[in-house]
Parts: C-alpha cells; sequence; structure tokens
C-alpha cells in the first residue's frame, strides 16, 4: 500500500512487431486525484514506448492500495505471430511521497502477450500429362482460405517444354 504519492514517472514498453497501441483508457482519477490522459506521453507508441508522469501536489496526493487498477493500456495485433513483452521500464522510474522527495521506484510485475499464428492458406497445384500440341490445364487448388483480404503468390513453369495459354474456371468469389 502506498500513502501519500506525489509524483508517478515510468516508461512502459513493448514490441511494436507485434502489438500497435491504439489507447490508455478507464484512467482511473478516483485513486490518483487528477490522473487523466494528459499524463501519458503517447509520442513514441510506434517505437513500443508510452510515457507516464503525474504530478500530484500536498493537497492532492495519492493513495494506491494493492489490487488497485490505475488504467489500461490497448492494442491492436498487427504481427501474424511470436510473444510481445510488455514490460515497465525500471530504469527512468520514479515514485515519491510527499515531502520526501525519496525514490521508491517501481516493483513491476511484468507480461507477454503470445499471438498465435494463423495457418498457413494452403495452395496446391495438381499434375497433368499431355503430349504436344495438347492443351493441358492445372488446377490449383486452396485450404484454409478463411477471412483471406489478399491473395498473391508466382507461379512459373519451363518455358521450353509449356507456353501460357490463359486462366480459366475462376472461383467466383474472385
Amino acid at each position: 500500500e502506498l500513502n501519500d504519492v506525489d509524483e508517478i514517472e515510468y516508461l512502459t514498453e513493448w514490441n511494436p512487431n507485434i502489438l500497435e497501441f491504439t489507447e490508455v483508457r478507464n484512467i482511473n482519477n478516483a485513486v490518483i486525484p487528477g490522473f487523466n490522459g494528459s499524463d501519458f506521453d503517447e509520442s513514441n507508441v510506434r517505437n513500443g514506448v508510452l510515457g507516464l508522469e503525474w504530478e500530484g501536489s500536498n493537497a492532492f496526493a495519492a493513495d494506491v492500495s494493492p489490487g488497485d487498477v490505475l488504467y489500461d493500456v490497448c492494442f491492436s495485433v498487427v504481427g501474424l505471430g511470436g510473444d510481445s513483452p510488455v514490460r515497465i521500464n525500471t530504469s527512468s522510474d520514479r515514485v515519491t511521497l510527499v515531502n520526501s522527495g525519496r525514490n521508491l521506484g517501481v516493483f513491476p510485475s511484468n507480461c507477454a502477450v503470445r499471438v498465435r499464428q494463423p495457418e498457413a492458406v494452403r495452395v496446391s497445384i495438381s499434375d497433368n500429362r499431355g503430349v504436344p500440341d495438347d492443351v493441358v490445364g492445372v488446377n490449383v487448388p486452396a485450404g484454409n482460405f478463411v477471412d483471406v483480404t489478399s491473395l498473391q503468390f508466382p507461379l512459373g513453369w519451363e518455358p521450353a517444354g509449356l507456353e501460357f495459354i490463359n486462366v480459366q474456371n475462376i472461383h467466383p468469389l474472385f
């Protein structure tokens, strides 16, 4: 439990290749008087860093009990898989009490966000046979084609043995 806190300052960090900062919400100004969105520095969130700097006064010191939620940091998942630690950088932390000026520091309980990579779209090419001057086709079936917004891949063949004529039988959703 902390009573008479008059200053809180630290950085929250994450992997911006996996998580994209969206907002800080549910700021608990009932626990920390005067605490609001302007206490957060969002200038470096594209690089995975959110700053917090709150300063009270003798009249507006904070009393923080164990388990009090101060705020929520929200992210969108932008990576295809992997873990992103979400951690408080303690190298620049500062928590002081009214009239003491002594830095109590932050003892963080950090976490990680695990992003499960979706199963890949499967594309295969069927076999076919022909003799010179035959027109042969190859089917290109897909699997696990769910919520796909775009698809691009090269399709190659030996030009000494095959000549491209056209694409046909395209699925009606394309």
